[in-house]
Order: C-alpha cells, then sequence, then structure tokens
C-alpha cells in the first residue's frame, strides 16, 4: 500500500512551494516595502 503522508511534491522541482518558502517570501517582500517606504524621497 502506498505511503499517504507522503507529499506528492516531495523531491520535485515545486519542492519550494512548502510553507517556509512561503513565510519567507512573504516577509522579505514586507521588508523591502517598509525599506522603501522610509528611504523613498519625498
Amino acid at each position: 500500500m502506498a505511503d499517504r503522508t507522503k507529499n506528492v511534491l516531495d523531491e520535485t522541482t515545486w519542492e519550494f512551494l512548502k510553507t517556509g518558502w512561503w513565510i519567507s517570501h512573504i516577509l522579505a517582500i514586507v521588508i523591502v516595502a517598509y525599506l522603501g517606504f522610509l528611504f523613498w524621497p519625498r
């Protein structure tokens, strides 16, 4: 019987779509947006 706990995306190119990847990219986007807000010439 197949192992049902194994994700279909494991060991594939699409493995980067896991939770940690999304959290790190959202955090990076927020930081870049905040720095842009701080340093944008007024």
